[in-house]
């Protein structure tokens, strides 16, 4: 036999072995198809990639339709899951009184935001019109409920609002001092002293980072929230915000988004005036 001939023909076997190995691995990974969508993809694609570098031989060809097959299959399932994902957080959300709306793959659940990611099967919850991002899980109906009841029940403070407003208003006296004296204060200046002055007792006594207790942009946002809904009749304090300019709306640094209600409307705010009610 031709020596060329025998090293193609090894060759050619090689990587027919190489075919069923990952084909092998696509079969156990479908088991758990909806987990394992990405690894699938890459999967297939790869033994396509590898036939096309091969002789174009019956075999080839008849691998190559049947992995064109099983990807229209993927396509489809999907598809269909993410039709269920939807569906089924629907439903979850109904029981927090939370309502999901929008289109794929952005979605909106009230305060959040679901921005969905088909090709890694995740997806990354945001605080407001994704304004401040809160964390990523995987792309399960309910995985993503409960991470969006969490975030409720633990947004903010957790203090209830006389007691925050008395944080708060001391805090402003002190920023306010520190910038100059003007009545309208950043509000972004104020987060930094926040965080500090909510600080527990075990921070406080060995500040180290295992007893901090993060306080986000998110959390600041949430307990301003709440003040407004308040009855200002029942605060110490009246607290008046200024509408960011748009050109201030760029930079983080200058500007807070705030809700108006619990179904995600809100506003974006560059300056703070407390004053004694």
């Amino acid at each position: 036999m031709d020596g060329s001939k025998l090293e193609r023909l090894i060759i050619f076997y090689r990587k027919m072995g190489d075919i069923l190995r990952i084909m092998n691995e696509i079969k156990k990974l479908d088991e758990s198809r909806a987990a394992n969508l990405r690894a699938l993809k890459a999967r297939t694609e790869k033994i396509l990639t590898m036939c096309a570098g091969m002789d174009d031989s019956t075999i080839v060809k008849e691998f190559s339709a049947e992995i064109d097959a099983y990807q229209q299959t993927l396509v489809q399932s999907e598809q269909s899951l993410v039709d269920e994902f939807g569906v089924r957080l629907e439903d979850l959300l109904q029981s927090r009184q939370v309502t999901l709306t929008g289109q794929y793959p952005n979605l909106r659940a009230g305060l959040f935001t679901i921005k969905m990611d088909v090709i890694n099967w995740q997806v990354t919850l945001w605080y407001g019109p994704e304004q401040e991002r809160l964390e990523k899980c995987p792309l399960d109906a309910e995985t993503v409920a409960n991470r969006i009841g969490a975030q409720l029940d633990t947004l903010g403070s957790q203090l209830k609002p006389e007691q925050y407003a008395s944080i708060l208003a001391n805090v402003y006296k002190k920023v306010k001092i520190e910038t100059g004296g003007e009545e309208m204060v950043p509000i972004i200046q104020l987060l930094p002293e926040m965080a500090l002055a909510l600080q527990g007792k075990a921070f406080l006594k060995d500040p180290n980072k295992e007893n901090y207790m993060p306080y986000s942009r998110a959390n600041f946002s949430f307990d301003l929230f709440k003040l407004k809904r308040f009855n200002p009749t029942d605060l110490p304090i009246l607290v008046q915000l200024t509408v960011a300019a748009r050109a201030l709306t760029t930079d983080k640094s200058k500007y807070l988004w705030i809700p108006d209600d619990l179904k995600g409307n809100g506003s974006t705010y560059s300056h703070i005036r407390i004053r004694e009610a």
